[in-house]
């Protein structure tokens, strides 16, 4: 799913190593929200024209007329011309559509309103790129001191969940990176980056002394 981090040290630019959105598979309850509401609007538009053609309907508004249900008629006409005779006009029911849609847009903005980017040494949390608030936090591999994935059932069985990384400089969960695809690769992921990082500090601290002593062994 991810590449190892050999692979993305060798690629450049740095800063930008690998991108991570919210997975798809973690909006599961919108998704089928939205085709529940697909099917709903669609059924209730069909069934409304059927009403229309069906030979027994008259067109009135009227709420206490009866609607009878004959041999060529369908539940699904009795259904749509039940709706007719409540005054609501065949043209209204088409707006319903925008239902759908508007659930149809949540989903597209749950799924691109963060950004998590892994750079060389930190992570950065492009937060709410599509909403009101936004926010870019950023959390260096070497701070992090622990690193948790929570997943629930659902959760398990699409193979999704949360990244849960704690920092000594904050009680608690500093950055939770949401929804992404195979969390537990990604996890060991980042422990790789942090033990990168932290090698790398080390290095960088010993080079540094031994460049402090080089002028005094010199003199």
């Amino acid at each position: 799913m991810y590449p190892n981090i050999e692979v993305l040290l060798a690629d450049l630019p740095k800063e930008r190593l690998l991108e991570v959105r919210r997975s798809l598979r973690s909006t599961l309850p919108a998704l089928a929200l939205f085709v529940a509401s697909v099917v709903l609007v669609l059924g209730i538009n069909l069934a409304v024209w059927e009403a229309v053609d069906s030979p027994n309907f008259t067109g009135t508004p009227s709420i206490t007329a009866s609607a009878q249900l004959s041999n060529d008629e369908s539940y699904s006409a009795l259904f749509g011309t039940l709706l007719l005779k409540t005054g609501i006009p065949a043209s209204s029911l088409r707006w319903l559509a925008l239902i759908p849609a508007i659930i149809l847009l949540e989903i597209f903005r749950r799924h691109n309103d963060d950004l998590y980017v892994f750079g060389e040494m930190s992570v950065i949390h492009y937060e709410g790129r599509l909403s009101l608030n936004s926010s870019v936090p950023s959390i260096k591999y070497e701070d992090i001191k622990a690193i948790t994935v929570d997943q629930n059932l659902v959760a398990r069985l699409f193979d999704f969940g949360n990244i849960l990384l704690d920092t000594p400089a904050q009680d608690g969960v500093e950055l939770t990176i949401t929804g992404v695809r195979a969390p537990l690769e990604l996890a060991l992921l980042i422990e790789e980056f942090r033990e990168y990082a932290i090698r790398r500090h080390r290095t960088e601290t010993d080079d540094r002394a031994e460049e402090r002593r080089s002028p005094a062994n010199e003199g």
